[in-house]
């Protein structure tokens, strides 16, 4: 791997800043970066608020590690990565830095962040007012209308499913046409608009 070294005195960024993209309430993994093991030498990660480093995990020698709970709860691994559980939108407000060095110090460290996505309800954004019903011959009765977006902060538009289905002939008459979506966390948005029956 290719280190980037930028050199502040002793104290050198071997990696560059790098983010981590979690779901709101999931787990989250960041990888320290600089190729190393617990076991081997000094390593530790902290938390920067408004610039001021608070411990967050450390090596305690002999493989034996230890996490700040106060803060969140973490888990040290053995290459170096930490991972931080049932992260906030207030963790992601932090920045991560992993440090590693020797008996002398820490002398080199990376920086991350997390970017916290919300778990929000999907928002169908784009629905038509109303639809057009009329008749096919004697098979029944057609509906009509442009097909409502779906929108989600986190999946993306998703499929948005209707009922009585656009185009598709069915054998008897609603008031109403009913949609909605769901995301990949189950949370749904719907919405009704009105027929208009273009025969009576």
């Amino acid at each position: 791997m290719l280190l980037f070294l930028h050199h502040a005195g002793s104290f050198v960024q071997a990696q560059e800043f790098s983010t981590t993209v979690v779901k709101e309430g999931e787990d989250a993994t960041i990888e320290c970066g600089l190729q190393t093991k617990v076991a081997e030498g000094y390593l530790k990660w902290e938390t920067m608020t408004n610039g001021s480093p608070v411990d967050l995990a450390y090596d305690l020698r002999g493989g034996h590690t230890d996490c700040d709970d106060r803060i969140i709860n973490c888990t040290l691994h053995a290459n170096g990565s930490i991972q931080l559980e049932s992260v906030s939108k207030k963790d992601g407000a932090r920045y991560y830095r992993c440090l590693k060095g020797d008996a002398d110090g820490y002398n080199y460290y990376s920086d991350h962040r997390l970017l916290v996505l919300s778990k929000e309800a999907p928002s169908i954004a784009q629905s038509p007012t109303s639809a057009i019903a009329f008749k096919a011959s004697r098979k029944g009765i057609v509906h009509s209308y442009g097909e409502p977006v779906c929108e989600d902060d986190v999946d993306g538009n998703l499929p948005v499913v209707c009922y009585p289905s656009s185009g598709i002939i069915v054998d008897r008459e609603y008031e109403t046409i009913q949609c909605n979506c769901t995301d990949s966390d189950g949370l749904m948005d719907n919405v009704t608009f009105p027929l208009e029956y273009e025969y009576k």
